[in-house]
């Protein structure tokens, strides 16, 4: 049974820590962000419009000729050059603070140093330490899940 509950409560505190560092980093992402700044629109409006064809500013002066020069094949090439290696670890080195803030570490820690005295102390019993690390994840999923319904 104490496997069950420093599995639980471990888990716990490392779920709580990671989504502070998160929230500290989300927080700190927001105030740098310039709303006046065209360049600095967010990741899913340049998903979802690539080429900002719904923005305010109206555009002038477009002729049928320039929209007959785009070769459907050379947009969907430079398309995926934009998808690459090298822009999945620009945005992984970007959320690197987030990922590796003392908190969250701290929680890391935490967690493995549960595991390490139920071991040395001889109490650890694997089964009950699974179910109580499975148990505090999806008690903080049913916790979200009804705050995002209130």
């Amino acid at each position: 049974m104490i496997s069950f509950s420093v599995g639980f409560f471990t888990t716990l505190i490392l779920l709580y820590f990671s989504r502070l560092s998160y929230k500290n980093y989300v927080n700190s992402q927001v105030l740098k962000i310039d709303s006046n700044d065209k360049n600095n629109r967010d990741i899913i409006d340049k998903i979802d419009d690539p080429h900002d064809l719904y923005s305010d500013e109206v555009i002038v002066n477009t002729n049928q000729e320039d929209i007959k020069d785009l070769d459907s094949q050379n947009i969907i090439n430079s398309e995926k050059s934009k998808i690459s290696i090298k822009n999945s670890l620009k945005i992984g080195f970007k959320t690197l603070p987030a990922n590796l803030s003392i908190l969250r570490l701290f929680g890391y820690f935490i967690l493995i140093s549960g595991f390490f005295y139920l071991k040395n102390s001889n109490n650890l019993e694997i089964s009950y330490y699974l179910i109580g690390i499975t148990s505090g994840i999806i008690l903080v999923i049913l916790v979200n899940i009804l705050n995002v319904k209130k």
